[in-house]
C-alpha cells in the first residue's frame, strides 16, 4: 500500500489510542519514532508530519499506485513502483516488523519505520523506485553456514558407507569382544 504522507506519533500508545476511533478507516499512516537523519529526511520531503489529536483521522492519504513484485519468499520482498505525480510517498508493507529487517530504495540503505505499531514503511521518491526488504543478521549468516556444512558432513559419510556397503567392504558397527 501507498501514503502520501505519515503522521509520527511519541508512542506505540498512541496509536493504540488512534486505530480504534470510529472514523478512523486505515487511509492514513502512523509511524513511531525514528533516527534523526531519516525522520529529517521525511520531513523535508513533505512526507512526515507530528500528529495532534486534533487531527481528523478520517482523512484518506492512500495513493492507488501501481507496482510489481520481483521476488517474494520468507526472507526477501522486491517491489518495483513508479512515482510520478508527486516528489515523495511511503510504502506500506504490513508485514511483522522485526529489528533484523533491512530495506533498500534503488540499491540505497533505507531505514525501515516501525508503522502502524508492528509494521514496516519505508520512504520512496519521484520516479522508479525498487524496494527490496530483506531479513537477515550476520550470527544467523553463520549458524546458516555452519548447519550446512554438518548436513553435507552427514550426507558424505552416509554415501561412503552405502558405497562400503554395495562394494562388501562394510565395517561392523558394533565389534565383536574376543568372548569371556
Amino acid at each position: 500500500q501507498f501514503f502520501s504522507k505519515a503522521y509520527r506519533v511519541k508512542s506505540r500508545a498512541d496509536i493504540e489510542n488512534i486505530l480504534p476511533r470510529p472514523k478512523y478507516s486505515g487511509n492514513q499512516l502512523f509511524v513511531l519514532p525514528q533516527s534523526a537523519d531519516a525522520e529529517r529526511a521525511s520531513r523535508s520531503a513533505g512526507i512526515l508530519n507530528d500528529w495532534g489529536e486534533s487531527q481528523p483521522a478520517d482523512l484518506n492519504e492512500r495513493l492507488p499506485l501501481p507496482y510489481e513484485v520481483k521476488r517474494f519468499d520468507a526472507n526477501h520482498l522486491e517491489v518495483e513502483v513508479n512515482l510520478t505525480d508527486r516528489d515523495a510517498a511511503w510504502l506500506y508493507y504490513a508485514d511483522a516488523w522485526h529489528p533484523y529487517w533491512h530495506a533498500t530504495v534503488n540499491g540505497e540503505k533505507t531505514e525501515i519505520a516501525r508503522a502502524h505499531i508492528g509494521y514496516k514503511a519505508v520512504p520512496i521518491k519521484r520516479g522508479l523506485n525498487r524496494v527490496h526488504f530483506y531479513f537477515g543478521h550476520p550470527a544467523i549468516s553463520v549458524l546458516y553456514a555452519w548447519f550446512g556444512l554438518q548436513s553435507l558432513a552427514w550426507l558424505i559419510y552416509f554415501l561412503r558407507e552405502l558405497f562400503l556397503l554395495a562394494r562388501g567392504h562394510a565395517r561392523p558397527i558394533i565389534k565383536q569382544g574376543s568372548g569371556a
